[in-house]
């Protein structure tokens, strides 16, 4: 007839155990998943974009040789300003290599929408730019510029942020990336 089990902690345990184990494999796939969904997203956004980059013309189609007076007015009324996240700070930063060691020249504080000549304690992003791409660059050719210093090591990229930070927080320019060659 009827026979009362009992039944051992011991299996309780294991099965409670196994139950609990089984949950956080889930939540991990699933975080997982989401993960890899997000970074498809933004993988095609990035492949969709990368050839929207078009360099800002000031007032026509007239080359303006840029150098340290007009370059905050130039960056200023560029897309890519335009374009930077509220409370967003990049710091540009020009060096040479006249002496044999590197020193440091001038530096922009670039906001959105504004550019000032100056220097920022925590940046968002440092980027270092050699002076001698002064001598070749206009209002036309900044992006070309850029990319070849960039492929020259000539441009230098800094900050404290992971890449999974910038990524979040300056997603809306990911269509600049081609610009500077990353």
């Amino acid at each position: 007839m009827w026979q009362e089990k009992s039944i051992k902690p011991e299996k309780i345990y294991k099965q409670v155990l196994f139950v609990l184990i089984m949950k956080k494999i889930f939540v991990l796939i699933l975080a997982l998943a989401v993960l890899f969904a997000v970074i498809l997203v933004i993988s095609e956004k990035i492949s969709l974009s990368a050839n929207a980059i078009k360099e800002k013309k000031i007032s026509s189609s007239q080359e303006i040789k840029l150098d340290y007076s007009n370059l905050a007015g130039f960056l200023s009324e560029s897309n890519f300003v335009r374009d930077l996240p509220e409370n967003s700070v990049l710091l540009l930063k020009f060096f040479n290599f006249n002496s044999g060691i590197r020193q440091w020249e001038k530096s922009f504080v670039i906001k959105r929408k504004d550019v000032k000549e100056g220097t920022y304690n925590t940046p968002d992003i440092t980027l270092t730019l050699h002076s001698k791409y002064f001598s070749v660059l206009t209002n036309l050719n900044f992006c070309s510029v850029t990319k070849t210093a960039n492929e020259n090591r000539d441009l230098g990229f800094d900050t404290k942020h992971s890449k999974l930070v910038l990524m979040w927080k300056f997603r809306s320019m990911l269509k600049y990336r081609s610009c500077f060659g990353f």
